[in-house]
């Protein structure tokens, strides 16, 4: 399946989501350069790509979007091993990076504008 099928998918569960009045919130793929289970798949560069759409989609129609990549990436787009359990999964250090990082998404979406005082 191609990229662009992927992020196709990705906007048309959002836009069934928002017609049932659902709030979306958009992350990004966790970095992953080898699966263990077929490492002549190689998807660093797949990874890196298709963040980059879905995050560009979510700027355009104004959905959150919560980036783990940048905090759990390596140097060649793997995901820094102290985070991983086999390379493309998180392990339990590696949800702690990934948690504060939606909650402050969550929170920022879900926290009511306090109204200015003079």
């Amino acid at each position: 399946i191609t990229l662009e099928n992927v992020l196709g998918n990705i906007q048309s569960m959002c836009e069934l989501a928002e017609l049932h009045n659902i709030k979306v919130v958009l992350c990004s793929v966790t970095p992953c350069d080898s699966f263990p289970w077929n490492p002549d798949i190689k998807p660093a560069a797949k990874i890196f790509r298709l963040n980059d759409m879905i995050k560009k989609y979510a700027e355009k129609k104004g959905i959150p979007y919560v980036d783990y990549y940048s905090a759990m990436v390596g140097k060649c787009g793997e995901m820094r091993p102290e985070l991983t359990v086999d390379g493309c999964h998180p392990n339990l250090k590696g949800y702690k990076v990934m948690e504060p990082i939606v909650l402050g998404v969550i929170k920022k979406i879900t926290t009511p504008l306090m109204p200015k005082y003079s």
